[in-house]
């Protein structure tokens, strides 16, 4: 009997596909690990003027975005009042792995060093991998030394206002 090319690709694609499921499932657990209760380590980033920021056990305040819409609610959030993010003891991360160099590069960055806040930029990702997300959403985690006491996703930047006053 003769396997032909569509066959011996059919039976490659029911061979990987439990490994791919198992990836793919095992990664969407660990990219939620955190929740109410966890202690988030410190860690160190680059803002958008290639200075070293992290969080410390003062920091009350972490907000999050993995996507350009939550980005959006945040910027939109912070720039509508300064004491926001200048009486708090707040970081701001963005993860912009999944956005290709150039456009990085040449649109976002230039923008990012208008801010009149810090961000913190996780470039590859590895940094935020644990903190939770919702897509096209912004997260606002409340610390106690380091510890989360709670977690919210907003998706307009009056919620998030709100939240943060």
């Amino acid at each position: 009997m003769m396997i032909t090319p569509f066959k011996s690709l059919i039976l490659h694609i029911k061979t990987l596909l439990p490994v791919v499921l198992f990836i793919t499932c095992s990664f969407s657990v660990h990219a939620s690990s955190l929740q109410v209760g966890s202690t988030i380590e410190q860690f160190k980033l680059q803002d958008q003027f290639k200075t070293a920021d992290s969080n410390n056990l003062d920091t009350t305040h972490l907000l999050f975005t993995r996507s350009m819409k939550g980005g959006t609610i945040i910027e939109k959030a912070l720039n509508s009042d300064a004491s926001l993010y200048e009486n708090q003891n707040l970081i701001y991360i963005t993860d912009i792995s999944g956005m290709p160099s150039l456009v990085y590069r040449f649109v976002a960055m230039p923008s990012f060093k208008k801010y009149p806040f810090k961000l913190a930029i996780d470039s590859g990702g590895y940094t935020t991998n644990s903190l939770p997300s919702i897509d096209d959403q912004a997260t606002l985690m409340l610390l106690n030394q380091g510890k989360i006491i709670s977690i919210n996703f907003f998706d307009s930047k009056e919620t998030l206002i709100e939240a943060l006053h």
